[in-house]
């Protein structure tokens, strides 16, 4: 039996680690509770108040880089503003203003969810709503945005793409899929207090998913640079030699010696272009005898510069000392680059047709690869690429994974691969095979 001491210790380790877990939880709860009360509806100035809302309002801005490391949902990236729903609009007799040059937000109110009798409708931009996917409606950010939300009642947090306008009731800050609601497990409650975090893809400045400092910064402007000017044709050559590894990895699971010899050849090519800009910054930042300098890091508007403040002191005979300060910028990029990503790599530019050179009669659907007629319906877009060639190949490895005809149309630019047309009765589930086939970006498109 055990002893009256054994118990009694055991109580005071409850009653200590209970009491810790009240105190941080307090502690968490407090914060939370007076963030809330800054980003949502408090002075902004100018007559504006912070938050989601009704007439002046300004989105409040981010205290630090958002973090999205292993956090799944919607995959950011770079997309122009949609061509609809993001002009200020009224609803229920309220203006709304949207936040068209919005950078920096971050928010702590109520998300709710809506599911089955809106799917298939047309959202605020003009695509169709899909329950299974990782979107949402918000009042004032632009069209299309991307936010982590996470679920302050349990800590779980998805990545949303907002293309939507809405909710409409209450004091709600954002209205989120069916789909994203069940990734941070609040379908069953209906609401939940969360946070939300702007995930800005359009300057590249508030992520945090990769490393930090100057040297993170150089290799970002770097990378952003190929993708915007790869102009030359060494690197074409080794950007198609990395899309193939990818290619062929993902059609097979595995990847031939050949092409993973390639693959590493040309990610030593790439590795020696951010060693030379890194090694450049570290001349620019060099010290010599009489001067100190510090590199620091771009400020939060871009992440494809370098500032460096260089700091010179000279001391005369009369022991008399003189201080200047000289401030440069370094850019690598662009800092707006238009890119679209086909397995986390662009698709390679060579020399052959494109779609912008492709005659396709103005409101015909034509498949680009045959020259056929297609009809019009629903379809599941799942590639894009650059040139007929690489949307051949993909068409080539889709043909092996669906029953459904797999088309190729020319449009925006690009070369789209889509299934269809697929009856209406059975475009969600087509569209549920193919992610499950490894098309997480897959989506369904009414032509």
């Amino acid at each position: 039996m055990r002893s009256a001491k054994t118990y009694f210790s055991a109580l005071a380790l409850v009653l200590l680690f209970g009491s810790t877990t009240l105190v941080l939880n307090g502690c968490q709860s407090t914060a939370i509770n007076e963030l809330a009360k800054k980003t949502h509806g408090s002075k902004a100035g100018d007559g504006y108040t912070y938050g989601t809302g009704p007439n002046k309002t300004k989105p409040y801005p981010q205290s630090e880089p958002v973090n999205i490391s292993g956090v799944g949902g919607a995959k950011p990236r770079f997309e122009p503003l949609s061509r609809g729903g993001n002009s200020d609009y009224r609803v229920l007799g309220q203006t709304y203003i949207v936040w068209t040059d919005c950078q920096s937000y971050q928010e702590v109110g109520t998300a709710s969810w809506y599911g089955p009798g809106f799917h298939g409708n047309k959202t605020s931009n003009g695509e169709y709503y899909d329950q299974k996917g990782y979107t949402a409606a918000h009042k004032n950010l632009p069209l299309p945005s991307y936010v982590k939300v996470t679920n302050l009642e349990n800590g779980k947090m998805v990545i949303v793409r907002v293309n939507d306008r809405g909710p409409f009731h209450g004091s709600r800050i954002i209205d989120l899929s069916e789909g994203a609601a069940k990734a941070i497990d609040m379908t069953k409650k209906g609401t939940a207090r969360v946070k939300l975090e702007l995930i800005n893809t359009r300057t590249n400045n508030t992520t945090t998913e990769g490393g930090h400092g100057t040297g993170a910064i150089i290799a970002q402007g770097v990378i952003n640079e190929i993708i915007t000017n790869n102009t030359s044709s060494t690197t074409r050559n080794n950007l198609e030699k990395l899309g193939n590894y990818f290619d062929e990895k993902k059609a097979n699971g595995e990847v031939s010696n050949s092409t993973k010899v390639a693959a590493i050849g040309a990610g030593l090519y790439f590795a020696g272009k951010v060693g030379s800009a890194l090694a450049e910054a570290s001349e620019d930042s060099g010290s010599s005898s009489n001067t100190s300098k510090s590199l620091v890091s771009s400020n939060s508007r871009s992440s494809n510069s370098v500032t460096s403040t260089i700091t010179t002191t000279t001391t005369n005979s009369l022991g008399e000392t003189t201080t200047n300060q000289t401030v440069s910028t370094k850019s690598f990029a662009p800092s707006n680059a238009n890119y679209e990503i086909d397995y986390a790599l662009p698709p390679p530019q060579v020399n052959t047709t494109t779609a912008s050179n492709t005659s396709v009669a103005s409101g015909s659907l034509v498949d680009a690869a045959t020259g056929k007629a297609l009809a019009s319906g629903s379809y599941v877009q799942l590639f894009s690429s650059s040139t007929l060639d690489g949307a051949t190949k993909a068409k080539t490895r889709i043909a092996q994974q669906t029953s459904y005809p797999v088309v190729i149309m020319a449009e925006d630019g690009l070369f789209r691969v889509r299934i269809g047309p697929v009856p209406e009765m059975s475009i969600g589930q087509a569209l549920e095979q193919m992610r499950q086939a490894g098309y997480a970006d897959a989506f369904i498109k009414h032509l």
